[in-house]
Order: structure tokens, then sequence, then C-alpha cells
């Protein structure tokens, strides 16, 4: 019997989600970095070099009443700026530094959210395949490692293939975790117990929870 497990939605939302979420952010950044506070940046410098001239000029009239009329000519508030030109260069270069982190955590995850939509893994039995054209004959398998499996819902098999060991990770977290626990049994099926490492076997763990409802149901 073929068992199939596709991509889990819930797992591909929230890497869409995250990417965006980064994208957005960066992008966000960005506007700052060369727009918003470019022009701060220009109506700061001059608020800051009228103001060193001081208080009045030579023609009696007051620094006030230049800025005034310098921020109507340019279309600026009149209100005092709120930082000083060295910082909001320094706040420039910030916005570069932490649109380029949200781009290299956005885009990576936009691809694998690519990568793994309509992707899949399928067992029937004697082989497992996967839609990246991987194929893992499971009387090849060597061992099941499943350290990670109870945490991150991944075990990783180590098989020969064409006289070589690989690699097949198999992941509940990324794809439909019914199925997957399915595939990952008839994986273990094919080895002996001390051939699965990490953690207790699919079976073991079927068994607890046979136990466990027994004894609930026993205490009810």
């Amino acid at each position: 019997m073929k068992i199939r497990a596709d991509s889990n939605n819930g797992f591909l939302q929230r890497f869409l989600l995250i990417a965006i979420v980064c994208l957005g952010f960066g992008l966000y950044c960005l506007y700052d970095g060369f727009v918003a506070y470019p022009a701060e940046l220009i109506r700061s410098t001059a608020f800051y070099e009228l103001e060193k001239r001081g208080e009045v000029e030579s023609d009696g009239i007051s620094f006030a009443s230049q800025w005034e009329a310098l921020a109507a000519e340019n279309g600026w508030s009149i209100d005092k700026p709120k930082k000083k030109p060295a910082i909001i260069q320094s706040d420039i270069l910030w916005q570069y530094g932490m649109a380029g982190i949200a781009f290299m955590i956005g885009f990576p995850v936009l691809y694998n959210f690519f990568k793994t939509r309509n992707s899949w893994l399928e067992s029937d039995g004697h082989a497992v395949t996967t839609s990246w054209g991987q194929t893992m004959e499971l009387a090849q398998v060597e061992m099941v490692d499943k350290k990670k499996w109870e945490k991150k819902g991944i075990a990783k098999v180590t098989y020969q293939s064409n006289g070589q060991r690989a690699k097949m990770v198999i992941d509940d977290f990324k794809y439909e975790r019914e199925p997957v626990g399915e595939i990952l049994s008839q994986i273990e099926s094919q080895v002996d117990r001390e051939q699965i490492i990490g953690g207790p076997s699919q079976q073991e763990l079927a068994d607890f929870e046979k136990e466990l409802s027994q004894a609930d149901a026993e205490v009810a």
C-alpha cells in the first residue's frame, strides 16, 4: 500500500509569514535609509548650521525668523529636529545593516517556501521516493537516527545507494505528520531494533500510547 505525505500547509504558511515580515521590514529599513532619514538629515543640517551663526544676524533678522523662512521655502516643519546630523548619519547606516540582516533571513525562508511547496514523500513498502528525485530502498537502510524526532520531528535515515552511504531526512514538521509517521514505521520495520538510535521506535511509541489509553480507561 502506498503512503504519501504531502507538504504541511501549516508549516508553509508560517514560512511565508516569516518571509513577508522579514522582507517587509527590510524594505521599510531601506526606505528609511535612502529616503526618510536622508531628508531629515538635510533638514537637521540646515537647522544646526543656521543655529551656529548666532541668534541674530548682522542684518537684524532673528534666527527663529530665518529658520521659519527656510522651513517654509523647503516645506519643512518649523519644529527643532529631534536628532543632530551625526546621529542621523549613524541611523542611516543602521538601517542598511538591519535591511541586510532582514533580507538574509527573508530570502532563504522564501526560497524554502517555494522549494517545499508541492513537495512530497511516498512509500510503497519497498522504497521511499521523493518529489525531488531521491529514492531509498528499504532493504538498504542501515540506521535510523531519531535524536531530533521528539523535539523537532526529524529522523535521519542512513542507507546504501550505488555502493555509497546516503541519507534521507524524514520530517513530520514540513510534511503531513500522520503519513510521515507511517512511512517511518515502514522503514523501521525493515531494520533491527539496534539500528534505531536516539529514541524509541514508532512501534514502541504506539504500544506506550496504547498502554496509557488502557490505563486511562481503567481509571475512568
